[in-house]
Protein backbone atom coordinates (compact mmCIF):
# COMPACT_ATOMS: atom_id res chain seq x y z
CA UNK A 1 0.00 0.00 0.00
CA UNK A 2 1.26 3.46 -0.89
CA UNK A 3 0.17 6.39 1.25
CA UNK A 4 0.60 9.83 -0.26
CA UNK A 5 0.74 12.60 2.30
CA UNK A 6 2.27 16.00 2.85
CA UNK A 7 4.41 14.66 5.71
CA UNK A 8 5.76 11.24 6.61
CA UNK A 9 4.75 11.67 10.28
CA UNK A 10 1.14 10.68 9.68
CA UNK A 11 2.19 7.70 7.59
CA UNK A 12 4.46 6.59 10.44
CA UNK A 13 1.43 6.61 12.74
CA UNK A 14 -0.46 4.40 10.27
CA UNK A 15 2.51 2.01 10.16
CA UNK A 16 2.46 1.76 13.96
CA UNK A 17 -1.23 0.92 13.94
CA UNK A 18 -1.07 -1.55 11.03
CA UNK A 19 2.09 -3.42 11.93
CA UNK A 20 1.46 -6.29 9.49
CA UNK A 21 0.92 -4.02 6.48
CA UNK A 22 3.61 -3.07 4.00
CA UNK A 23 3.13 0.70 3.78
CA UNK A 24 5.22 2.97 1.59
CA UNK A 25 5.25 6.74 2.04
CA UNK A 26 5.27 9.04 -0.97
CA UNK A 27 5.22 12.84 -0.84
CA UNK A 28 2.15 14.71 -2.02
CA UNK A 29 4.09 15.94 -5.05
CA UNK A 30 4.05 12.34 -6.38
CA UNK A 31 0.28 11.89 -6.10
CA UNK A 32 -0.46 11.56 -9.83
CA UNK A 33 2.54 9.29 -10.43
CA UNK A 34 1.29 7.02 -7.64
CA UNK A 35 -2.26 7.14 -9.00
CA UNK A 36 -0.94 6.03 -12.39
CA UNK A 37 0.25 2.79 -10.77
CA UNK A 38 -2.88 2.19 -8.67
CA UNK A 39 -6.05 0.23 -9.33
CA UNK A 40 -7.79 1.58 -6.23
CA UNK A 41 -7.40 5.09 -4.83
CA UNK A 42 -8.79 6.15 -1.46
CA UNK A 43 -8.80 9.86 -0.87
CA UNK A 44 -9.59 11.91 2.18
CA UNK A 45 -8.10 15.37 2.58
CA UNK A 46 -9.28 18.77 3.71
CA UNK A 47 -8.48 20.26 0.31
CA UNK A 48 -11.02 22.83 -0.88
CA UNK A 49 -10.28 21.98 -4.52
CA UNK A 50 -10.52 18.56 -6.17
CA UNK A 51 -7.23 16.67 -6.30
CA UNK A 52 -8.35 14.47 -9.19
CA UNK A 53 -9.92 16.27 -12.12
CA UNK A 54 -11.25 14.68 -15.29
CA UNK A 55 -8.32 15.76 -17.47
CA UNK A 56 -5.63 14.45 -15.10
CA UNK A 57 -7.41 11.11 -14.58
CA UNK A 58 -7.97 10.76 -18.33
CA UNK A 59 -4.21 11.21 -18.84
CA UNK A 60 -3.38 8.29 -16.51
CA UNK A 61 -2.44 5.01 -18.17
CA UNK A 62 -5.25 2.47 -18.38
CA UNK A 63 -5.61 -0.17 -15.73
CA UNK A 64 -5.23 -3.82 -16.69
CA UNK A 65 -7.28 -5.65 -14.12
CA UNK A 66 -10.07 -8.15 -13.63
CA UNK A 67 -12.43 -5.18 -13.10
CA UNK A 68 -12.52 -4.45 -16.80
CA UNK A 69 -9.66 -2.00 -16.70
CA UNK A 70 -11.37 0.54 -14.44
CA UNK A 71 -9.58 2.56 -11.78
CA UNK A 72 -11.65 2.75 -8.60
CA UNK A 73 -11.77 6.03 -6.66
CA UNK A 74 -13.21 5.98 -3.15
CA UNK A 75 -13.55 9.58 -2.01
CA UNK A 76 -14.63 10.08 1.60
CA UNK A 77 -13.61 13.75 1.62
CA UNK A 78 -15.89 16.66 2.32
CA UNK A 79 -15.58 18.65 0.16
CA UNK A 80 -14.87 16.07 -2.53
CA UNK A 81 -11.32 15.30 -3.68
CA UNK A 82 -12.47 13.67 -6.92
CA UNK A 83 -14.23 15.92 -9.41
CA UNK A 84 -17.72 14.52 -10.21
CA UNK A 85 -16.98 14.46 -13.96
CA UNK A 86 -14.30 11.79 -13.37
CA UNK A 87 -17.17 9.28 -13.14
CA UNK A 88 -17.96 10.01 -16.81
CA UNK A 89 -14.69 8.41 -17.88
CA UNK A 90 -14.87 4.85 -19.14
CA UNK A 91 -11.75 3.89 -17.20
CA UNK A 92 -12.88 5.27 -13.84
CA UNK A 93 -15.41 4.36 -11.19
CA UNK A 94 -16.04 6.87 -8.40
CA UNK A 95 -17.70 6.31 -5.03
CA UNK A 96 -18.13 9.04 -2.45
CA UNK A 97 -19.67 9.54 0.99
CA UNK A 98 -23.17 9.85 -0.47
CA UNK A 99 -22.79 6.47 -2.19
CA UNK A 100 -21.70 4.91 1.10
CA UNK A 101 -24.74 6.43 2.84
CA UNK A 102 -26.98 4.81 0.20
CA UNK A 103 -25.38 1.42 0.88
CA UNK A 104 -25.89 1.84 4.63
CA UNK A 105 -29.53 2.82 4.09
CA UNK A 106 -30.14 -0.15 1.77
CA UNK A 107 -28.61 -2.48 4.35
CA UNK A 108 -30.85 -1.01 7.07
CA UNK A 109 -33.92 -1.60 4.93
CA UNK A 110 -32.83 -5.18 4.22
CA UNK A 111 -32.27 -5.87 7.93
CA UNK A 112 -35.69 -4.42 8.80
CA UNK A 113 -37.36 -6.60 6.15
CA UNK A 114 -35.57 -9.69 7.50
CA UNK A 115 -36.56 -8.78 11.07
CA UNK A 116 -40.21 -8.58 10.01
CA UNK A 117 -39.95 -11.96 8.25
CA UNK A 118 -38.40 -13.49 11.35
CA UNK A 119 -41.21 -12.09 13.53
CA UNK A 120 -43.82 -13.66 11.24
CA UNK A 121 -42.02 -17.02 11.42
CA UNK A 122 -41.68 -16.85 15.21
CA UNK A 123 -45.40 -16.07 15.60
CA UNK A 124 -46.34 -19.20 13.65
CA UNK A 125 -44.19 -21.47 15.80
Amino acid sequence: MVVVNRTEDRVAAIREELTDADITYKPFSEMLACAAQADVIFTCTASEAPLFIKESVQALPSVNSEDGGRRLFIDISVPRNVEPSVSELEGACVYNVDDLKEVVEANKEDRLRKKMEAEVISETI
